[in-house]
């Protein structure tokens, strides 16, 4: 009985919306900085539901890249029932619930890349924290988490996009929150964005590296734009530059 009622809280996002819910009330205990954080956050997330809803199309292909918990698959089955969606999640644990939650998207258990191998990987532990998690040095980049945060070092698989798709399979829309491993995730998925030119919602924040590279390898490279999350843009190289100290949640396209 009790599996059953958690995965039928899971079926209906109840979980997502606790989660989301106990993390709002822990920021407005942090600070006002805090507040506006979560505000923020917020509002992306609604102008990213938004964006799926206008650029999704029944037969269209999503891909996410450090899906977590799923909480945008949900939504995306139903956009687009007959596409081939891909969910990348290195953690074991959010993987398995990924695959029986949603047994209809390809579930795979690795991070992306530049390279092939495996890598060391800082989990974040506890249920709420578990997105903080990112790959090391070794791998790609160690970010610091703030708070008191319980974590441990494990191995897990990395492959480059180009290297791992379905023959003929491309992408319309790509989700990216990959906590300060975006660089490296656009690095080995070049060939894939020249060919698809899909929109991409990733997240990129001032304290993370490669500010120059990526825009590069996302303007000059692919031959997309980057906008804001509310829609301002396109966003030239300073333009991107000035708004990282305030915006982590960027998307682009043609």
């Amino acid at each position: 009985m009790r599996a059953q009622l958690g995965r039928a809280a899971d079926a209906i996002g109840a979980r997502d919306q606790l989660q989301r819910a106990r993390d709002h009330l822990v920021d407005l205990l942090i600070g006002d900085h805090a507040t506006a954080r979560v505000r923020r956050n917020r509002t992306d997330d609604i102008n990213l539901k938004l964006l799926l809803r206008f650029g999704m199309h029944p037969t269209s292909n999503y891909l996410d890249v450090g899906a977590n918990q799923g909480h945008f698959l949900q939504g995306v089955q139903e956009l687009a029932p007959l596409g081939h969606h891909i969910a990348y999640e290195p953690i074991p644990n959010l993987c398995v619930k990924l695959a029986q939650r949603f047994p209809s998207v390809e579930i795979r258990q690795a991070a992306l890349s530049d390279r092939e191998g495996e890598a060391e990987f800082t989990h974040v532990l506890g249920p709420g924290n578990q997105g903080y998690s990112t790959l090391v040095p070794g791998g790609l980049k160690e970010r610091t988490c703030s708070g008191d945060l319980e974590t441990q070092t494990i191995l897990v698989r990395i492959e480059r996009l180009d290297d791992h798709l379905p023959d003929s399979w491309l992408p319309q829309f790509m989700k990216i929150d990959v906590e300060g491993a975006e660089r490296m995730v656009f690095k080995g998925a070049m060939n894939t964005l020249r060919r698809a030119k899909p929109v991409i919602a990733f997240e990129h924040g001032w304290d993370t590296e490669g500010s120059e590279e990526i825009y590069s390898l996302i303007c000059d490279d692919a031959g997309l734009r980057i906008f804001d999350m509310d829609g301002k843009g396109p966003l030239d190289r300073l333009q991107f530059f000035e708004e990282l100290g305030t915006r982590w949640n960027w998307v682009a396209h043609e």
